[in-house]
C-alpha cells in the first residue's frame, strides 16, 4: 500500500480532498451554503483580484453537488498522467493547465468588460471545477501516451469536449476559451517533458512509476504490497 500511495500520490491526494468537499456539498450543506461555497471558490474576476491563490486552489476541488462522475474522470485522468510523468511533473502539467485556462479565459472577459462588450455582472460569475486540469492532462496523454489503454480514451474524451469549443469560442465563452488554452498548455508542456525524458533514458524510467513497478515484478524483483480493501 505504501509504494502505491507514493507512486500515485497526486491522484490519491486529489480524490481524497475533492471527495470530501463533494460529499459535504451534497449531503451536509443546504442550498444557500452550497451557493456560498461555490461563490467563494469561483475563479471569477472579483475573487482573482482579491484572493487569487485561494480561489485558484479551491476551485479545482469544488464541483457542483452530485457530480461524482466528473470526479471519477478527473481521478482517472490524473492517474494516467502520473503513470506517464511521475507525481511532480504530472502536478506541473495539471496545475499549469488550470492556471493558464483560468488566466486566459478570465483575462479576455476582463478585456471585453473594459470595452463594454460584456456585462459587468460577469465579474462575479460562478467558475469552479477541475475541467481545465483534466483537459490539460488528457491533451498530454493523447500526445505522449505510450499505451493504447490510456491514449485512446484520452483522445476520445478530448475530441468529445472539443466539439463544443468552436461555438463557445465564437461567442467568447470563458469556459470554452479556457478549455482550449488548457488543451494547448497540456500538449505543449507534456510534449516538452516527454522529449526531455527521451533524451535522458534514466529519467524516463523514473517518470512512469507503474511501468517501473511492473518491470521490477517481471524481472523477479521485490513485489509491491497489495493494496488493502
Amino acid at each position: 500500500m505504501g509504494r502505491w500511495s507514493r507512486t500515485l500520490l497526486l491522484p490519491i491526494a486529489y480524490l481524497l480532498a475533492a471527495s470530501v468537499v463533494t460529499a459535504v456539498q451534497t449531503w451536509v450543506l443546504g442550498p444557500a451554503d452550497r451557493a456560498a461555497l461555490v461563490d467563494w471558490a469561483s475563479t471569477n474576476l472579483t475573487n482573482l483580484r482579491g484572493r487569487p491563490i485561494e480561489s485558484l486552489t479551491a476551485s479545482a476541488f469544488v464541483l457542483e453537488p452530485e457530480r461524482w462522475s466528473h470526479l471519477a474522470v478527473t481521478g482517472l485522468a490524473l492517474t494516467a498522467l502520473t503513470d506517464r510523468f511521475g507525481n511532480r511533473r504530472a502536478a506541473l502539467i495539471a496545475a499549469t493547465g488550470h492556471v493558464a485556462g483560468t488566466a486566459v479565459g478570465q483575462g479576455l472577459l476582463a478585456a471585453r468588460i473594459t470595452l463594454h462588450d460584456a456585462p459587468t455582472d460577469l465579474r462575479d460569475m460562478s467558475d469552479v471545477g477541475p475541467s481545465y486540469l483534466v483537459i490539460a492532462a488528457l491533451a498530454a496523454i493523447a500526445l505522449t501516451g505510450r499505451r493504447r489503454l490510456t491514449r485512446a480514451p484520452a483522445i476520445t474524451l478530448l475530441a468529445w469536449h472539443a466539439l463544443a469549443w468552436p461555438e463557445g469560442i465564437t461567442h467568447a465563452n470563458v469556459t470554452e476559451i479556457g478549455h482550449l488554452t488548457a488543451c494547448l498548455t497540456g500538449a505543449l508542456l507534456g510534449g516538452t517533458l516527454a522529449l526531455r525524458s527521451r533524451a535522458r533514458p534514466a529519467d524516463s524510467v523514473a517518470a512512469g512509476p507503474l511501468r517501473h513497478m511492473r518491470s521490477r515484478r517481471d524481472n523477479g524483483g521485490p513485489q509491491p504490497n497489495s493494496p488493502r480493501v
